[in-house]
């Protein structure tokens, strides 16, 4: 098994992280044909940290090259943090079409791999969506 695999399949695959990170179709063409290829025995798409981050107002940007980061936080105050919302997964964000990725991975697999998404835990959440200094 090889654990986090997505840079060296999107290597392999010639897939830029940009369009690894927006297309249902990319994470799932890269992730499919990295376990065909290699024989991994799990798929664990993850185009990076701010999938479920960037609806809760992280500004990010991708180059070809490497993978999403924070271009600016939103403000860290009380007011802010009682309005947060959890966004829709299914409606908000890149999140749909990470989603729909790992539908059509388990689709193609069933239970032959273990198929697996991703969310970061509360204080990596935290520090994501403001950055580590606020929140230290």
């Amino acid at each position: 098994m090889f654990a986090i695999s997505s840079e060296f399949d999107l290597r392999v695959a010639g897939v830029s992280h940009h369009g690894f990170g927006l297309s249902a179709d990319a994470m799932a063409e890269v992730t499919i044909g990295g376990i065909e290829k290699f024989d991994y025995d799990w798929a664990f798409p993850i185009p990076d940290d701010y999938m479920e981050i960037e609806p809760l107002g992280v500004m990010t940007r991708a180059s070809a090259k490497t993978p999403r980061a924070v271009v600016e936080y939103p403000s860290l105050s009380p007011r802010r943090v009682d309005n947060l919302r959890l966004p829709d997964p299914h409606k908000q964000g890149r999140m749909p079409a990470f989603l729909k990725a790992l539908h059509q991975i388990k689709k193609r697999f069933g239970n032959t791999i273990c198929v697996t998404g991703n969310v970061a835990g509360p204080f990596t959440s935290a520090t994501l969506t403001y950055n580590i200094e606020p929140i230290m």
